[in-house]
């Protein structure tokens, strides 16, 4: 049978809240540090449940003159006290199932409503235990006991408003300092969640300046050799130029949560470079994109539209225009795997024999090692082809690369990074300028930084090491770059 809509919008916002309730249980200290984990069951044995669990303790059971109590050695009396064995014994399912068995019968007496929106809540049935506790709450609005338990379901449930109401009106009451810091956390988790839950906007500004040994990509040949063996020399605007260079930019995006597994998202940003020489290699972007996202369990996934413009010289360079699919996962602690799949048209709108179709897929690992300086390793491969629009086979070519990082705290604050990149580019065409030789090009590139948060900026001195290999002479060359980059982050 189809759960109810209300059931099922219940159980969609329920997710995210369950996985931080079983954190408290498990290690409450942590919720300072917004981390989530663990499962439903944890709640049962954990320090929060328990802490709560003082209130149970407190004042005796509902008073037996109105016939409503469970004091005597009547039926309802040794169904609590079987189902209250059972709870002691970690068995809730079994405790649930009993009461629930015997609703019809003892629905409206406050003792057994308690009990059994307890056990329905350890069973991992809080929507359940909602409905049994207002029973309690409406015959005895000062049950203190109940009142602490109807909040802890509302929170597994997600349901933050009525959880925080709850939470807050027992913490209002005469309580001990311990579970009084517990329900804190749960209301700084709740606070915590319906951050993360409503739209957010961020945004930032970058600048980064530097010196560039190769601005023009020339190549790094003083000769090449053409066709017949004929000796070339290169033009000196052909061969690399050094110079210092300057690059800004910024962006904002917007993510808007739909529930707590889909949202939604939207990304603007644009960047400019300036170069003390040849200024006709000063590159600007604006990126545009979009799309949906979407959680379940371990795994993200996403599928995004984009749209780039490139400008050169200020003039109109390249459009692209094209849609992401992207997948990952962390499969374990500090281990994060993913994939994802590109598809691109290319446009260049004053050489239109560049027009193009691009695929690339990939995959991404990521691993984090428990140590007092946190490396994290992380590698990825990807393959692709790029296919003249205009079937012109010199523009055709095939591509594979392999990237790996690592990163390292150095000193306190001072994050440090280096990276190694390759790329082998295979053109399916021939070359009539040099011997009729088909291009084949080989990238290497070393990175190597330090990262620096200064408040809301972060702070990157890096550099950047090139080395293209290539059949065809122009397009061999090498490069280094030395800057320093700032960012600003408006929170």
């Amino acid at each position: 049978m189809e759960a109810p809509p209300r059931h099922r919008q219940r159980a969609t916002r329920a997710a995210l809240a369950l996985c931080v309730s079983a954190l408290l249980a498990l290690a409450p200290a942590l919720i300072d540090s917004a981390h989530a984990g663990g499962t439903a069951a944890a709640n049962r044995s954990g320090a929060a449940a328990e802490s709560l669990r003082w209130l149970l303790a407190q004042a005796p059971p509902a008073a037996a003159e109105d016939g409503r109590g469970a004091a005597g050695p009547s039926p309802l009396g040794a169904l609590l006290s079987e189902a209250r064995a059972r709870l002691r014994r970690g068995d809730a399912a079994a405790a649930y199932r009993l009461l629930a068995e015997r609703e019809s019968l003892y629905a409206g007496f406050p003792e057994y409503d308690f009990l059994l929106g307890l056990a329905a809540i350890d069973a991992g049935k809080p929507a359940r235990a909602v409905f049994a506790l207002e029973r309690v709450l409406a015959a005895e609005p000062g049950h203190l006991r109940a009142r602490a338990e109807i909040a802890r379901a509302h929170f597994l449930l997600g349901e933050m408003d009525a959880s925080r109401r709850q939470f807050e009106t027992v913490a209002s009451q005469a309580i001990p300092g311990a579970v009084r810091d517990t329900i804190g956390r749960y209301l700084d988790a709740i606070e915590h969640l319906s951050t993360a839950q409503r739209p957010q906007t961020t945004a930032y500004l970058a600048l980064s300046t530097g010196y560039d040994s190769n601005v023009n990509l020339g190549s790094s040949l003083r000769e090449w050799i053409g066709t017949g063996g004929l000796r070339l020399l290169p033009e000196a605007t052909s061969l690399a130029q050094d110079g210092s260079f300057v690059r800004f930019g910024a962006g904002v995006e917007r993510v808007v949560p739909l529930d707590d597994r889909w949202q939604w998202y939207a990304k603007a940003a644009f960047e400019q470079r300036l170069n003390s020489v040849r200024r006709d290699t000063e590159l600007g972007t604006v990126d545009l994109s979009a799309g949906l996202g979407y959680r379940e369990d371990c795994h993200r996934m996403s599928l995004t539209a984009q749209l780039q413009h490139a400008r050169l010289e200020r003039a109109a360079f390249r459009n692209a225009a094209g849609i992401t699919a992207q997948w990952q996962c962390e499969s374990a602690a500090r281990t994060r795997a993913g994939g994802y799949a590109q598809a691109f048209r290319l446009l260049f709108p004053e050489q239109s024999d560049r027009d193009a179709r691009r695929l690339q897929v990939g995959a991404v690992m990521a691993r984090g090692f428990d140590s007092a300086r946190e490396p994290v390793l992380i590698g990825s491969a990807y393959a692709g082809v790029e296919r003249s629009s205009r079937d012109l086979a010199e523009y055709d070519f095939d591509f594979v690369g392999l990237r790996f990082v690592s990163e390292v705290t150095l000193l306190p604050g001072w994050r440090g990074y280096a990276g190694v990149s390759y790329e082998h580019r295979s053109f399916d065409g021939v070359n009539p300028l040099f011997a009729g030789l088909r291009r084949t090009d080989r990238d290497l590139e070393l990175q190597i930084g330090v990262e620096h948060p200064v408040g809301d900026w972060t702070i990157t001195p890096a550099a950047v090491l090139t080395r293209v290999w290539s059949t065809i002479d122009p397009n061999d060359y090498r490069r280094a770059q030395i800057y320093l980059h700032a960012r600003y982050r408006f929170r």
